[in-house]
């Protein structure tokens, strides 16, 4: 955390204790027109201060404008519930974009969503450090982020029923890292979708991310 910026006062001393909490999703689906869907919620604690973060977001393999739509509707909706001045969503937005670009291929991990990390407090006019914003920010900031923890299945199931990696890999267990790749993931060499094609269209948006609301 102090890596990023963080104060966690005088370390010299050695061991700092912690406290960290963390709930992870993975959802493949076997139907190829029923996009991939991660998210994920934490919150880590140390020396008396907190820090909140998490997200969610779509990997479509053929692409249903309308699902991804409803998807980004959902998490703006969220947002703005907890921002009067409906600047959470861009913002998150945009962060789970640059998040998850692979730049090895030139291409986004997906779709997109929403990310956050590192959040402290939250007011109506958007994010506050806790210092500032005081007890009442911090709850709303542990609301904010159980709400997203509370939209998973929300934002997922319709899905269902209308359709009937450099991060991680430094250490940890690889079973563990790699449950977020589909379970028969495989690569063509210097393969290129034929022009015109559903797997071009999708292509073309992984490059380029769009504002889908």
């Amino acid at each position: 955390m102090s890596a990023r910026g963080r104060d966690l006062g005088d370390c010299s001393q050695g061991d700092v204790p912690y406290a960290a909490a963390a709930l992870s999703l993975v959802l493949h689906s076997a139907n190829p027109h029923l996009p991939t869907f991660r998210s994920d919620v934490r919150y880590f604690e140390c020396q008396g201060k907190g820090w909140f973060g998490g997200g969610a977001d779509l990997t479509p393999y053929y692409l249903h404008d309308g699902d991804i739509v409803a998807f980004h509707a959902l998490y703006r909706g969220l947002c703005d519930a907890f921002d009067e001045k409906k600047a959470l969503f861009p913002k998150y937005k945009k962060w789970c974009d640059s998040y998850f670009f692979l730049p090895g291929r030139q291409e986004h991990r997906g779709t997109g969503g929403i990310f956050f990390d590192d959040l402290e407090a939250l007011e109506g006019g958007g994010e506050k450090a806790g210092d500032e914003a005081g007890e009442e920010g911090v709850k709303r900031a542990r609301m904010f982020t159980e709400a997203v923890a509370r939209s998973f299945m929300p934002s997922y199931l319709p899905l269902l029923y209308d359709r009937g990696v450099k991060f991680g890999l430094a250490g940890g267990r690889f079973e563990s890292v790699m449950v977020s790749a589909p379970p028969m993931a495989a690569w063509k060499y210097n393969h290129t979708p034929e022009e015109g094609s559903e797997e071009a269209r999708l292509l073309a948006i992984l490059k380029t991310p769009r504002d889908w609301v």
